[in-house]
């Protein structure tokens, strides 16, 4: 009787494209063509031509279409980050330096969070009218005022305030030292917190409203309150 003590999979050399999904866009000197097909033999599942979430490595060449980096960008922001690699890269892998360019086969969202969330998700309240009225507003231990006071005063305005984020929070209060983190480029708690809960949920989408401490006071106040 004859035993196989490896199979065909042991021999199999393991690159960075081994099993992952590979996006090509731009242009190539070497023709498109030409360059997918090494890409599938160095075991590639499969190669396509727009960012998504399901893509590994995002391969740039010349002319990159703006609808193609606008894509990246999205998924980016929405905490999805393919391994961005350039020519002279895909080059170095094709002459069999793999160890620098290897990432995990399991795509997780790793969302960091910037200003550029801020900006786009930041809400502007109408003075002197309750638009959040039974709203769900996240509310971190940081904030420079009293955590009772304002507690309160959100329940009088028939906010809910919590100090936990989950699949039905509304909005997201930003302590101004958070706010002035953001934009230096560095975290706190409370940006932390926010991240990892983000990261830790099945949406796939970051769509949580923002606002500032600064700017909640003062909304606050434009409704008549005594708050301080």
């Amino acid at each position: 009787m004859q035993y196989n003590l490896f199979s065909d999979d042991d021999f199999r050399q393991t690159t960075p494209f081994t099993d992952r999904v590979v996006c090509l866009t731009g242009s190539f000197g070497t023709g498109n063509s030409l360059i997918r097909k090494r890409i599938l033999e160095l075991g590639a599942v499969d190669v396509k031509a727009s960012p998504s979430r399901t893509v590994h490595y995002v391969i740039m060449g010349n002319d990159v279409p703006e609808a193609q980096l606008s894509a990246l960008y999205e998924l980016n922001f929405h905490g999805y980050c393919p391994k961005v690699l350039h020519k002279a890269e895909l080059d170095d892998i094709f002459a069999g330096h793999y160890a620098a360019y290897n990432t995990p086969a399991e795509i997780r969202k790793s969302l960091t969070l910037s200003m550029q969330h801020y900006d786009r998700l930041k809400v502007t309240l109408p003075e002197g009218k309750n638009s959040l009225y039974t709203k769900e507003l996240y509310v971190p231990a940081e904030t420079r005022m009293s955590q009772s006071e304002l507690y309160q005063q959100l329940g009088n305005l028939g906010i809910y305030a919590n100090n936990y984020i989950d699949d039905t929070t509304n909005l997201l209060l930003l302590p101004d030292s958070s706010l002035c983190h953001l934009q230096e480029g560095t975290t706190d708690e409370t940006i932390r917190y926010i991240q990892n809960s983000y990261n830790a949920m099945c949406s796939q989408n970051f769509t949580f409203q923002m606002i500032s401490e600064s700017d909640l006071i003062t909304w606050i106040k434009s409704l008549g309150s005594s708050i301080s």
